[in-house]
């Protein structure tokens, strides 16, 4: 389920292609802990659950992933929306309020990128 690319957050890393295992061993503690282990040196995230809920455990998550998708759609669709009935600068027809601002953020973009040089 992937995001429109107009709908992608600049660097966001939420869509990027993920991978998932799903490891099922019955009781064990000598096994459990070995991939413990194993899991602890990778970057990613472990997760317990019960055989018996996993199906319920996956909807959850598609359904929240879904709602969420729809939240982020919404929000920019709504943000979009006011900015361009922001884009309207008084006095002067041919200046974007957009380049003004764009302007402005790369002024202080720069200007914090400097300051934490300092530190």
């Amino acid at each position: 389920m992937c995001l429109d690319i107009r709908d992608q957050i600049i660097g966001d890393t939420f869509h990027l292609q993920k991978s998932i295992y799903v490891l099922a061993f019955q009781e064990g503690s000598v096994i459990e802990e070995k991939i413990r282990r194993i899991c602890s040196s990778f970057q990613g995230d472990t997760f317990e659950t019960k055989y018996q809920n996993l199906n319920q455990e996956i909807n959850e998550a598609i359904a929240l992933r879904v709602s969420t998708r729809d939240i982020i759609s919404e929000t920019k669709r709504v943000f979009r929306q006011y900015l361009v009935s922001a884009n309207q600068f008084e006095g002067n027809e041919d200046a974007s309020v957009f380049k003004i601002y764009k302007v402005l953020i790369m002024r202080e973009k720069a200007i914090y990128t400097h300051l934490n040089m300092l530190i």
